[in-house]
């Protein structure tokens, strides 16, 4: 979750259940004080998780995810993003460099996603990735 802003949108933007994780406490209290700060603490569950070891505590799928990770940490959790994804849904990826993009592309597209639409600002690159089809798997 890192600051709570992309939680603080997705609530503010109509998501009828946000879950904001991460695994450093410094990230989560900046969360807590954003989210108290921008009247949202009661539309956002704060959870500490380690995506390595944790991943099977958040059971519940959604309709979309958000991740602002390194490249390297979206290849390595693609697995568990995608086993978090409802079907159809959306992940939307940030935090990554565009010399980085095709293997994240790739990454996702071996999983049975495609790469929807892409953003790039200066060298930081954003995706839209969804599911090939309603019933894909």
């Amino acid at each position: 979750t890192g600051s709570g802003v992309l939680a603080i949108a997705a609530s503010r933007l109509g998501a009828v259940r946000v879950v904001a994780i991460d695994l450093d406490e410094d990230a989560l209290t900046s969360a807590r004080e954003n989210l108290e700060l921008n009247g949202a603490t009661d539309l956002v569950e704060v959870r500490t998780l380690d995506l390595t070891t944790e991943s099977g505590l958040l059971t519940t799928p959604f309709d979309v995810i958000t991740a602002n990770l390194t490249g390297a940490m979206l290849m390595r959790y693609v697995d568990v993003l995608v086993g978090w994804l409802k079907r159809p849904g959306q992940l939307i990826v940030s935090g990554f460099q565009a010399h980085e993009a095709a293997d994240v592309s790739q990454a996702f597209e071996g999983a049975g996603l495609v790469v929807a639409a892409r953003e790039d600002e200066d060298t930081w690159v954003a995706l839209r990735i969804a599911m090939t089809s309603p019933g894909a798997e």
